[in-house]
C-alpha cells in the first residue's frame, strides 16, 4: 500500500530526471524503438561499457541493418564487426538469433515474451527490455544496474530478480492511468531505470542527493545506501597458463581457427601449444586478464613447418590491428603488438650499429 501511494509521483520524477540527464547514446535516436535495434543494443551492452557499445552500434547496423542481412552473413563477417568488444559468443548467438528470426518469424522479432525468451542469446532480461522498449509492454528489465537500484529502493539485502521485477512494477505502474506520461509508458520508464542505476545509483558513493527517487528509497532513508544489496564474496580470479606458438614467414605469422565453442569461439589466433608440440624458443610473456581468469601468456617461437597444416598466414601488422578477414581475440592482438615492438627495437639497434661502423 505504501508503494502504491508513491506511484504517480515516482513516475513523474523519474521521467523528468531521464529527460534532463539521459546520456546521448545512439540507440536513443528517433527510430531506436525498432525491435531489431533494441536487440542489437542490448546484446552489445552485455558486459560492455555503454561508451564502447555506442561506438560499435552504428557500425554494426550499417553492416547488418536488419535480421535478414545478419542471418545471411558468415560467422567471420559477424565476428569482424564485433572486433574489440570481447565476449564473442554474444556475436555468434546474435547471428543464430537472426537466422531463427528469418526461419521461424518472417525476419521480425515476436512481441510475445515467451517467444522472445526462446530466441538464442535472449534471456530473461533482454526479452523484457525488448518487450518494454520496442513493444510498450509493462515489464521491468533487471540488469545489474536495476538489480542494485531495486535492492536499494525496496530495502533488499539479498535481491532476487523476480522480487525486484514485482516490486518495481508496483512502484511504477500500480496506477498508470493517472500519469501525465501515459503515452511514454513503459518503454521510457524501463530505460530510465537502467540509466538511473548506471549513472546515479552507483555501487560506490551513490549520488542520493541527485536521485529523483530518494523520497521512496529505503536505502537512502537508512543513511547507509551502500549496505544494499549486501556485498557478495567474490572468488579471486584463477590463474591459467596459455602457451601460444609464434611461427613467422617473412612479415606474416601463422593463425589457426579456434573451435566454434568455448573461449574465443570461431576467432583466429596464434596456435595453442600442447604436449605434442615441439618446444620452441621462449619469447617475452605477459599477463592477460579476463573476467574470471588471469592468463599467463607464454609465447614460443617455432619454425614454420612445426605449426599445424590448417593455418593461414596473415601479416603481423594486420593481426595487431584485429586480423581483418581473420578476426582475432584481444590476447592475440596484444601478442602481435608486442612482436611488432620487438621488431622495431631490433631494427633500431641494427641501424645504430651500422651508423657507428
Amino acid at each position: 500500500m505504501v508503494l502504491r501511494r508513491y506511484t504517480a509521483a515516482v513516475r513523474e520524477r523519474l521521467l523528468s530526471w531521464f529527460d534532463a540527464h539521459a546520456r546521448p547514446l545512439p540507440w536513443r535516436t528517433p527510430g531506436a524503438r525498432d525491435p531489431y535495434r533494441v536487440l542489437v543494443a542490448e546484446t552489445l551492452l552485455q558486459q560492455t561499457q555503454a561508451a564502447r557499445a555506442g561506438e560499435a552500434f552504428p557500425r554494426f547496423l550499417a553492416r547488418f541493418p536488419d535480421p535478414t542481412a545478419l542471418a545471411a552473413a558468415r560467422d567471420h563477417e559477424v565476428l569482424a564487426q564485433w572486433q574489440g568488444l570481447g565476449y564473442y559468443q554474444r556475436a555468434l548467438r546474435l547471428h543464430r538469433c537472426a537466422q531463427v528470426l528469418v526461419r521461424d518469424h518472417g525476419g521480425t522479432l515476436p512481441d510475445d515474451l515467451a517467444a522472445l525468451e526462446a530466441l538464442p542469446g535472449v534471456g530473461r532480461y533482454t526479452a523484457r527490455a525488448i518487450a518494454a522498449q520496442a513493444f510498450g509492454q509493462a515489464h521491468v528489465a533487471v540488469d545489474a544496474n536495476v538489480r542494485r537500484l531495486g535492492a536499494r529502493l525496496l530495502g533488499l539485502a539479498q535481491p532476487e530478480d523476480r522480487v525486484i521485477e514485482a516490486g518495481l512494477a508496483t512502484l511504477l505502474w500500480g496506477d498508470a492511468s493517472d500519469s501525465r506520461h501515459a503515452d511514454r509508458l513503459p518503454d521510457h520508464m524501463t530505460e530510465a531505470l537502467i540509466e538511473l542505476g548506471a549513472t546515479c545509483c552507483t555501487p560506490r558513493r551513490p549520488a542520493c542527493h541527485a536521485c529523483p527517487l530518494r523520497r521512496a528509497c529505503h536505502a537512502a532513508a537508512s543513511g547507509e545506501p551502500e549496505a544494499f544489496p549486501a556485498p557478495r564474496r567474490r572468488r579471486p580470479p584463477r590463474r591459467e597458463q596459455l602457451r601460444l606458438l609464434v611461427a613467422r614467414r617473412g612479415a606474416a605469422v601463422a593463425l589457426a581457427r579456434r573451435p566454434g565453442h568455448g573461449r574465443w569461439a570461431g576467432l583466429w589466433g596464434f596456435p595453442q601449444a600442447n604436449d605434442a608440440n615441439p618446444v620452441g624458443r621462449p619469447l617475452a610473456g605477459f599477463e592477460h586478464g579476463l573476467s574470471h581468469r588471469n592468463l599467463q601468456v607464454r609465447p614460443l617461437l617455432v619454425r614454420a613447418e612445426r605449426v599445424p597444416a590448417e593455418v593461414v598466414w596473415v601479416p603481423l601488422s594486420r593481426v595487431a590491428e584485429g586480423g581483418g578477414e581473420h578476426p582475432v581475440a584481444a590476447v592475440d592482438q596484444r601478442l602481435a603488438r608486442q612482436l611488432l615492438a620487438a621488431d622495431e627495437r631490433r631494427a633500431e639497434r641494427s641501424s645504430a650499429l651500422v651508423g657507428s661502423a
